[in-house]
């Protein structure tokens, strides 16, 4: 039996956490037996709620957990689409976790930028873009 580790029931629901109820979504679709459970995140992969236990295999990350149930219990959970449609469900998933990851480096480089401008406007330094889109300086002999 899996166990899925939780942060527990909050305000009228079994857990207000998205991702927990995408993991518990997962295991109802997938018909296998499961038991939540309030989880720690001490022992979590991680340090993340949600994970499950499977075979004495901890899993963290609802996407993980997908991947786990398709491979470990020949589930498709997108049989019912067709090859197109697969691929625009992942392209969706890929562009939100691509505006996520865009929106905290631009936020590191704005950050950077005004360090960079703070630093070079009173001094001799000349700036140029790494590859991690930030600017490093030298000063020039």
């Amino acid at each position: 039996m899996i166990t899925l580790h939780t942060f527990g029931p909050m305000f009228g629901l079994p857990d207000p956490r998205p991702l927990v109820t995408k993991a518990e979504v997962l295991l109802k679709m997938s018909g296998v037996s499961y038991a939540a459970k309030i989880g720690s995140l001490s022992g979590a992969p991680k340090s993340k709620l949600p994970y499950i236990e499977d075979g004495g295999k901890k899993i963290g990350d609802s996407t993980f957990i997908r991947f786990h149930l398709e491979k470990t219990y020949h589930i498709d959970f997108d049989k019912h689409l067709f090859t197109g449609d697969k691929g625009i469900a992942w392209a969706i998933k890929f562009a939100g976790l691509m505006r996520r990851g865009l929106h905290l480096s631009s936020a590191s480089c704005v950050r950077c930028s005004m360090r960079r401008f703070a630093r070079t406007r009173s001094s001799t330094r000349i700036s140029w873009p790494t590859a991690n889109g930030c600017a490093k300086s030298f000063i020039p002999e």
